[in-house]
């Protein structure tokens, strides 16, 4: 197949942003809090944005980011 995963972000009820969808070239996705996907082979939630957002939101996602593999 093209692609073996598909992943979408939800901040509450509403997806934030497209699907993503990883190639199957990539058999390994990372996702992080960062803001350059730089490949097919990463997620980044930092260069999602949703005026929707709020503050227990944010801690969430500061939250996300800052746990260690």
């Amino acid at each position: 197949p093209e692609y073996w995963c598909s992943i979408a972000y939800f901040e509450m009820d509403v997806q934030v942003g497209e699907t993503f969808k990883v190639p199957s070239s990539c058999p390994i996705v990372t996702v992080d809090g960062y803001v350059d996907p730089s490949g097919g082979d990463r997620f980044c939630l930092g260069q999602l944005s949703n005026v929707h957002r709020t503050e227990a939101i944010e801690r969430a996602r500061y939250s996300a980011d800052s746990s260690p593999p």
